[in-house]
């Protein structure tokens, strides 16, 4: 199983975890990558910095995308997920963005909080808990 990790869930593991522990379940589960595999999505690597370096800092920020880069895979955001992002039926470009990814990465599920968001995406937008519950019965 292949799971595109939203960037909400990405900042919720490096800085919100007490609040959403899931999401912190979640990306540790994944990182293991034992039965499943994690993606961050390339098209957001550079807000995912940014968002975090406001949050905890410069430093932290940057071993936070290092440790995500080398746990995760990062699925390539190419002119061809362009494309299809400006297709896809989204009030919010970044979102059609990482949809796109999703698909083009042949991922199986989207990890996101904001499942509202997604509700055009080609790929199935799930919570962590949702997803947690479903790799701890397949596991």
């Amino acid at each position: 199983m292949k799971i595109l990790l939203d960037l909400n869930v990405l900042i919720d593991a490096a800085c919100r975890w007490q609040r959403y522990p899931e999401s912190l379940a979640l990306y540790e589960f994944l990182a293991q990558g034992a039965t499943a595999k994690g993606l961050i999505p390339g098209c957001g690597y550079t807000t995912l910095y940014y968002v975090l370096t406001k949050q905890i800092g410069e430093n932290m920020a940057r071993r936070f995308v290092a440790r995500f880069s080398d746990t995760l895979e990062v699925a390539r955001f190419d002119a061809e997920c362009a494309a299809q992002a400006l297709k896809l039926q989204f009030d919010d470009l970044e979102d059609a963005c990482i949809a796109a990814t999703a698909l083009a990465s042949g991922c199986d599920f989207l990890a996101t909080r904001d499942s509202a968001g997604f509700a055009a995406s080609p790929i199935p937008p799930r919570s962590p808990e949702q997803l947690l519950k479903r790799l701890n019965t397949t596991t």
